[in-house]
């Protein structure tokens, strides 16, 4: 465990006068007024052994906190603090940025806390510099649970950080907020794997009671969440529980731009054997026939119908008479009033 921090301690002078003065030569140029605690930041780095302002981060903030508060009023610890996050931006500005074709790079996963203030890719960290509600932005990868989950939100994470032209807007927030909601949910119910998850599972995280998303938005937040891990996966995921067809290569025309498909879902056909087989058809109509997408989901609704009405009963099992039955009751379905 961590041993009490002080601000204010006797430090022996060992031989590290240098590293003290590059220290304050790298606080002097931060451009922070020293009435915000420059003094007592120093002090708190060089008590703890932190000689590079670009060691800090939220580790050292929450101690840092913890320190101040032993001193200070509590109105006065928030400008101290908005002091320490001016400098730790100050840090992550001056590193080299890493970019590919124009872009910033990626951070690799680690079992950390993200702090996204603190994000490594300055371009992210500084669109919530002024963001209130700072709790919302700490991301916990150091909790136990599953590993895959982990890094699937990692992924959804920098997804819709990446694709969004300001995290002010109520889109982006309402997908974070999600994206938070769901990664508390998976490891309550201990999910491993969001594009597995099922339909009943889906709606319960759907009804969710939260302070911020309703039904409708928890749904939304959902879908976005898939779209992102099968958009983004190395090679198309075709086991997963809904496919996004802006990852297929399919020619103009065998889509309808006035009613174009979206998205195909198989998570209605709760027999996982019958699903896996009617994943195997959709990709076989998607990539080997030239069948329009709008005709791929017209039979596609029809054969998860039918697999629906199965139930538990293996589709690969069927009689005549249960197929007789099955069209029998569809018939009765589509007689109308009106037609007597």
């Amino acid at each position: 465990p961590m041993p009490a921090l002080m601000l204010q301690r006797t430090v022996p002078q060992q031989n590290n006068e240098r590293q003290i003065t590059q220290l304050q030569n790298e606080l002097a140029e931060c451009g922070v007024p020293v009435r915000l605690g420059l003094y007592k930041l120093k002090n708190f780095m060089i008590a703890n052994g932190i000689w590079s302002i670009s060691e800090l981060d939220y580790g050292w903030r929450v101690e840092y906190q913890k320190a101040l508060e032993t001193e200070l009023a509590s109105n006065t610890i928030h400008e101290y603090l908005k002091a320490f996050d001016k400098i730790k931006r100050y840090s992550l500005k001056k590193q080299m940025r890493i970019t590919a074709n124009g872009r910033d790079v990626r951070p690799v996963y680690k079992n950390e806390l993200l702090y996204l203030p603190y994000h490594p890719v300055e371009s992210i960290a500084s669109q919530f510099e002024n963001a209130g509600r700072k709790q919302d932005f700490l991301w916990d990868f150091t909790i136990h649970t599953s590993e895959q989950l982990k890094r699937q939100v990692y992924s959804i994470l920098h997804y819709i950080l990446e694709n969004a032209e300001t995290m002010c807007s109520e889109t982006n927030r309402t997908r974070l907020a999600g994206l938070r909601y769901l990664y508390q949910y998976c490891i309550a119910e201990s999910i491993h794997d969001i594009e597995q998850i099922e339909l009943h599972q889906a709606e319960k995280f759907c009804n969710v009671p939260t302070e911020r998303l309703n039904a409708q938005k928890m749904a939304s937040a959902l879908n976005y969440c898939r779209y992102a891990l099968f958009m983004q996966a190395d090679e198309i995921n075709w086991d997963a529980n809904v496919w996004y067809l802006d990852r297929f290569q399919i020619q103009p025309e065998r889509i309808n731009e006035s009613n174009e498909v979206k998205s195909l879902s198989f998570l209605e056909v709760t027999n996982k054997g019958n699903r896996d087989l009617m994943k195997k058809y959709a990709r076989y109509s998607i990539g080997i026939t030239n069948i329009t997408i709008g005709v791929i989901r017209a039979e596609l609704i029809n054969i998860r119908k039918f697999l629906i009405y199965l139930n538990q009963t293996n589709v690969c099992t069927v009689a005549s008479e249960q197929m007789n039955e099955y069209f029998r009751i569809q018939r009765e379905k589509e007689v109308k009033p009106g037609t007597y």
